[in-house]
């Protein structure tokens, strides 16, 4: 559904774990961020994100409550 909405992607990290930082300007909320991300089980999501996000790794981290420098991911298995 994200693609119709015809999204700018903002921020595009080389791991699709911590995923890509898009803009949509919604009918009624202009400038909504969201990031597109895929879990360890290759399943792919959207989530919304605070609209200052700059990267998709500061918006990957914010969706955990942690600071950008703090966030690491780990080896899942």
């Amino acid at each position: 559904m994200i693609e119709q909405l015809k999204p700018t992607v903002i921020d595009a990290d080389k791991n699709p774990l911590i995923g890509t930082l898009l803009r949509v300007d919604l009918p009624d909320s202009p400038g909504e961020q969201f990031l597109k991300v895929r879990c360890a089980t290759g399943r792919e999501f959207v989530l919304c994100v605070h609209p200052g996000m700059r990267t998709a790794r500061e918006a990957n981290a914010w969706t955990y409550g942690i600071s950008p420098t703090k966030y690491n991911l780990e080896a899942r298995t």
